[in-house]
């Protein structure tokens, strides 16, 4: 009982699920600068689809900010998609960032069976690569437990409290660039 409580606490600490994380996020990641437009006009003219999806990440942002969240995934599931058929060479990353971004919005609608495989899927991702984001393993941590499958949560909480504890580890400008456990937040 006290680890479940224990568990509770952390999840609380970790779930701000009203939007508060997502509504602080910056107006530069919705406006691209002068060099990122021109980028796109140029991508425009070789390749239709891709500022179709672009604009469609952006539209996905905001919706997020404004807790759209069904309209959100579908605009994220709309840009995968169509960065799948593209041809760009940045076209992998745009997926990555697009499945992040539609995790994100299953996760804050609750759809938990659908979160949990795209968490998962994400993190499986990045566990080729070497290094899982301790974000990544709250989220999926956030979504086993939001489904009653506590055993996972907790397995995947204390991966991510052991990610955070190693990148405050390494960590060596000053405290204000130190990582607690009180200043991230799910999503």
């Amino acid at each position: 009982l006290p680890a479940l409580f224990s568990l509770t606490l952390l999840v609380s600490l970790l779930l701000p699920l009203t939007g508060q994380a997502i509504g602080k996020t910056s107006a530069a990641l919705i406006a691209p600068d002068s060099s990122s437009r021109a980028q796109a006009s140029l991508l425009a003219q070789a390749e239709p689809s891709a500022p179709d999806a672009d604009r469609l990440m952006q539209q996905a942002l905001i919706q997020l900010n404004q807790e759209k969240f069904q309209a959100a995934a579908q605009s994220y599931e709309q840009a995968i998609a169509l960065y799948r058929n593209s041809s760009r060479d940045d076209r992998a990353e745009q997926i990555a960032e697009a499945e992040l971004g539609l995790a994100k919005a299953t996760l804050l609608l609750k759809d938990y069976p659908k979160a949990i495989l795209l968490w998962e899927k994400l993190v499986a991702q990045e566990r080729q690569t070497g290094s899982v984001s301790a974000l990544y393993l709250s989220n999926l941590g956030l979504a086993y437990f939001s489904a009653g499958r506590h055993a996972e949560a907790e397995t995947a909480l204390r991966d991510a409290i052991a990610r955070w504890e190693w990148l405050r580890s390494q960590e060596d400008n000053g405290d204000t660039a130190k990582i607690t456990l009180f200043e991230q937040h799910a999503h």
